[in-house]
């Protein structure tokens, strides 16, 4: 049996695991410009040695080697091929992508978005695209009440519910209730003509008006007013199932429902 030195074995080892392949043949797997050149198994990419003067750094720019400067550089901000325009930032300030107030930037993800001014923003902001009522999804995507009580995973839903309302008089969200949900203001003695606006026990609700006997008003009786014998008038004016007329027009201040919105 032939002695084979050590010295030979790891030197054959070697050869055989290199990064590159067959000996002598060039990597055959997708450039990489050396920003997560340390993760296994990425490779280099493209050799980047130009000697750069000063703060600047070697980055590949449209597959050449090329001088930057990563303070200010847009497209290499910090680290080559950290672009600020991919929802990190509008401008590149001392190596980070500034997005308004956030001098370090946003993430560039759902959760950290750098997005627009809107109405009530009069400069860029980091916005998490996946829990905020007023992004949405988007930047400016709004989850209107009548629609949502919330933002979840990047969708405007009510409670329990993965969707939302259809924003509608017979589906509404209302939000200050123990449970959550999608009501028909139409006929919901609880929910009658707005959220959390409670008939009396012995009203009904009909088209959003809280209602004392079976005819129904053909107007809606707004503010305080009920519909009482197919007539709107105040609790206090309904008498027997039909309207006082010296008091059919008058507020009933103190004759406000159970939550004190009727």
């Amino acid at each position: 049996m032939r002695f084979v030195p050590m010295w030979a074995l790891a030197a054959l080892f070697l050869t055989a695991c290199g990064d590159d392949g067959a000996a002598g043949e060039p990597d055959a797997g997708p450039e990489d410009a050396g920003v997560d050149a340390f993760v296994p198994p990425r490779d280099l990419g493209p050799s980047c040695d130009l000697s750069c003067a000063g703060r600047e750094r070697c980055c590949v720019v449209d597959g050449e080697p090329t001088c930057v400067d990563p303070q200010s550089d847009e497209a290499n901000c910090g680290l080559c091929g950290m672009r600020c325009d991919e929802g990190r930032g509008t401008e590149c300030v001392l190596g980070f992508c500034v997005c308004g107030d956030a001098v370090q930037g946003c993430q560039g993800s759902d959760a950290s978005l750098c997005c627009p001014p809107s109405a009530d923003r009069t400069q860029n902001y980091c916005a998490n695209l996946t829990e905020d009522v007023n992004d949405c999804g988007a930047c400016g995507t709004v989850c209107e009440p009548e629609v949502a009580d919330r933002c979840a995973a990047g969708t405007c839903v009510c409670g329990v519910s993965r969707e939302g309302c259809a924003g509608t008089i017979e589906s509404t969200c209302c939000a200050d209730t123990a449970t959550v949900e999608c009501h028909d203001l139409r006929y919901d003695r609880f929910h009658c003509g707005r959220c959390n606006r409670r008939c009396e026990i012995d009203e009904s609700c009909a088209e959003g008006t809280c209602t004392i006997g079976p005819e129904v008003c053909e107007e809606t009786c707004e503010g305080s007013r009920i519909c009482c014998g197919g007539e709107c008038c105040t609790r206090g004016a309904c008498v027997d199932g039909a309207c006082v007329r010296a008091d059919a027009g008058m507020e009933d201040a103190g004759a406000e429902g159970p939550d004190g919105g009727v």
